[in-house]
C-alpha cells in the first residue's frame, strides 16, 4: 500500500511539473547546450579524421566517405538539438518563424564546426 502511495504521489509530482512547465528548456538553453555539444566534439573529431586518414594512402574517395562520416556525426547532434526546439515550439504553440530562427542558429553553428572536418580532408585530398 505505501508502495503504492508514493507511486502516485511520485506520478502527480511529474505531472504538475510538466503541466506548469517547471523544468521545462527554452530555445536558449537548448542552443546553448547543443552548440556546446558540437563544438566540443569537432577538434575530437578532426584529430580522428586525420589519424584515421593515415591508413587511407590518400586514396581521395575514402578520405571522402571518411570525412562524411565524421562530418555526419556532428550532424547528429545538431539533428538531435532541432528536434529539441521543434518540441518547445510545440509545447508553446509558437510560430514557425520563432522555431526556424533558433533553429538556424543551431544549423550555423553546425556548419561552421563540420568546415573544419572538410577542411582537414582537402589538406589531405589535394596532397
Amino acid at each position: 500500500m505505501k508502495k503504492h502511495f508514493l507511486s502516485v504521489i511520485s506520478a502527480l509530482m511529474i505531472l504538475t511539473l510538466v503541466l506548469t512547465g517547471c523544468g521545462a528548456a527554452t530555445y536558449q538553453e537548448v542552443l546553448d547546450d547543443y552548440s556546446s555539444k558540437i563544438q566540443d566534439k569537432a577538434p575530437t573529431l578532426v584529430e580522428e579524421f586525420q589519424e584515421e586518414a593515415a591508413d587511407l594512402d590518400g586514396d581521395p574517395n575514402k578520405l571522402a566517405e571518411l570525412s562524411e562520416q565524421k562530418i555526419s556525426e556532428l550532424a547528429e547532434i545538431s539533428t538531435e538539438g532541432t528536434a529539441k526546439m521543434a518540441e518547445i515550439k510545440l509545447k508553446n504553440n509558437d510560430e514557425d518563424s520563432v522555431y526556424q530562427e533558433w533553429a538556424e542558429k543551431l544549423t550555423a553553428i553546425y556548419e561552421e564546426e563540420a568546415a573544419k572536418i572538410t577542411d582537414a580532408y582537402m589538406a589531405l585530398a589535394t596532397e
